[in-house]
């Protein structure tokens, strides 16, 4: 398809994931355990992403390579890198799937899926917007199953491109694997923000005026 035709169902995609959103956060609250408003607003983010992807797609620009010989003409073309593989973490069901699945379909490739174990459910509502909006039937795939199984088939020479969000040991292990067929690979991998808790504070979840550090003082005769 041309980058007009990809986007046009992406841009109706994004208004399903956007008509949908409240019915989308629910089985994401019920697996993941944030809050329903903060898992609506993750969906929201889900339809603009999904856009933003879209419009991408249509300025893919090539560039002209000035020549060093006369009579010489030096072009660059972007092309797909054709199937592309992604596995998405649990910690944002709906924004870590949109941007694997947006970004290969944004650039004409066809994915396949495997959403975190723990949070299916989103991934697989937004799907249905895809399979709704018109996509054709190959282009979007999702799986599920025992992750290591699952990533034994990198070494398939069918994708060109591995996408991970996970944790530093998980992403070097998936890229031992797809290093056989020079697969190219894009990881999000571990972060690096400390949390530091510190002995007085409170374990249960009160307001911070309530915490043994921040409760008014009173005379003993309160």
């Amino acid at each position: 398809m041309t980058a007009m035709q990809r986007w046009a169902i992406m841009d109706k995609a994004a208004g399903l994931i956007e008509q949908r959103k409240e019915t989308i956060a629910r089985p994401l609250t019920m697996e993941n355990g944030k809050a329903l408003a903060g898992a609506t607003g993750e969906v929201q983010f889900a339809a603009v992403a999904t856009r933003w992807y879209a419009e991408e797609g249509k300025r893919a620009y090539g560039r002209i390579v000035p020549a060093w010989l006369p009579g010489v003409r030096q072009m660059v073309f972007k092309e797909p890198v054709r199937p592309v593989v992604a596995f998405a973490a649990w910690k944002f069901p709906a924004s870590n799937v949109i941007r694997k699945i947006s970004g290969a379909l944004g650039a004409g490739c066809s994915i396949i899926l495997k959403p975190a174990e723990e949070t299916p459910g989103t991934a697989v509502a937004i799907a249905r917007c895809f399979q709704d909006a018109g996509l054709p039937a190959g282009v979007l795939n999702i799986v599920f199953g025992e992750p290591a199984r699952i990533s034994s088939y990198l070494d398939s020479p069918i994708p060109k491109k591995a996408s991970l969000t996970s944790s530093t040991a998980v992403g070097k292990l998936l890229q031992k694997q797809a290093a056989d067929t020079l697969k190219r690979c894009t990881m999000e991998l571990g972060g690096h923000a400390p949390v530091i808790v510190y002995e007085d504070a409170s374990r249960a979840a009160v307001p911070r005026s309530q915490s043994p550090r921040h409760r008014p003082h009173h005379s003993s005769g309160a």
